[in-house]
């Protein structure tokens, strides 16, 4: 009898302990938006039941006024955090080594502090705060990462190899350190003169805006889909090793010639206020067949496009771009201008209708595959696409 008296007393003891225990709420704001999601009741008074927060695995206190998220290191089961549009200068994440998602956007942090387990996490958006730096070293698992519109002057991605989409647009970043698995990578707006993206060979997207660059080595990019350079004093661009390219769109640029030749799964090129542009060279058998979509304009120096069917050009595109240009299968280009890839293209005035594989099955080619060219003069050619 005494025996179970005295397992009563205890266990009625330990469950007070348990339910008894609190997490300090400092900041009231934080407090009452937990109040009104029904995790603590009354009026703010700094303190919630420990056990009503400690299983949440979701928490939304968007626009809340909130200024300090203390206490947030006690909702251990937290997996996504919702935190934007606050007043937060700081956020110390350490505890939470459940978190996955973070979206803490338009606030003023200056210092992040991310989980010590970084197994799980893998979204992180952080946009229009106050950061000089941040550490990613750790969290291995992090697919998604847009640290846009902040302070940041260097950014080492080499341990993120999970990491696929990359946003960075308007900091203060001379170097940034890539990895192979990006796929989409957005950093326009930054001081740096040179990037090297030789190692992301997996890069589909890349988005270039106000930026220094005066060179740029896009040529061990081969699965680069999509293509937006936007106001650099960029001079050269050679985009024949990008075969997969579908989007190229240029905007004030200096480069003074651009050879498409190459790319036939192109689908749309803009090209607007590139002044010095004397040669384009759009001729790559796939006008008609990919329904091109072009666009050139603000290019005064720029007096002929080369095309794969004139007729299709002029009732297509002579609306869209500057009224000086015309169209042609053999545009008469200054000397050493495109020389190369004219005289390869222009043997023979004729386009191409599609491209097969050997099954006959309609396909685009890829580096590395064998494929049937038939053109509209009715000749048939079987190449294989080099790597």
């Amino acid at each position: 009898m005494k025996k179970f008296i005295y397992t009563l007393v205890v266990f009625v003891f330990l469950s007070s302990v348990a339910f008894g225990q609190t997490t300090a709420i400092p900041d009231a704001n934080f407090e009452q938006a937990l109040i009104d999601l029904g995790y603590d009741s009354g009026s703010p008074n700094g303190i919630v039941n420990t056990a009503n927060i400690n299983s949440i695995t979701y928490l939304n206190i968007i626009n809340k006024n909130i200024s300090d998220l203390s206490g947030i290191e006690d909702f251990q089961s937290l997996e996504s955090l919702f935190c934007d549009n606050n007043q937060l200068s700081g956020l110390d994440l350490t505890n939470l080594n459940n978190l996955q998602i973070l979206y803490c956007s338009n606030n003023s942090i200056s210092n992040i502090l991310l989980p010590n387990n970084s197994q799980f996490f893998y979204d992180l958006e952080i946009k229009y705060n106050n950061l000089t730096s941040l550490d990613l070293s750790n969290m291995g698992s992090l697919i998604y990462l847009d640290c846009s519109y902040n302070n940041i002057s260097s950014l080492d991605l080499s341990n993120n190899l999970n990491l696929e989409e990359v946003g960075a647009t308007s900091n203060q970043i001379n170097q940034i350190i890539l990895n192979s698995n990006i796929e989409e990578l957005e950093i326009d707006q930054n001081p740096f003169s040179q990037i090297n993206l030789s190692q992301c060979t997996n890069l589909k997207e890349l988005y270039l805006g106000n930026i220094n660059l005066t060179s740029l080595d896009l040529s061990n990019n081969f699965k680069l889909e999509e293509l937006d350079i936007q106001i650099a004093p960029l001079s050269i661009l050679d985009l024949s090793s990008n075969y997969d390219l579908v989007r190229c769109d240029l905007n004030e640029i200096l480069i003074n010639e651009l050879d498409l030749s190459n790319l036939v799964n192109l689908e749309e090129i803009y090209l607007n206020d590139c002044q010095n542009l004397v040669c384009l060279n759009i001729k790559n058998g796939t006008n008609v067949i990919n329904n091109l979509e072009l666009e050139v304009e603000g290019t005064p120096n720029l007096q002929c496009i080369n095309v794969d069917n004139v007729n299709y050009a002029n009732g297509n595109w002579s609306s869209q771009v500057d009224p000086q240009i015309v169209f042609d299968t053999n545009c008469n280009f200054p000397v050493n201008c495109l020389t190369s890839s004219i005289q390869e293209n222009f043997l023979e005035n004729k386009f191409l209708l599609k491209v097969t594989d050997m099954l006959g099955r309609e396909t685009k080619p890829k580096p590395g595959g064998l494929y049937i060219y038939i053109y509209s003069d009715g000749t048939i050619d079987r190449k294989m696409e080099m790597e």
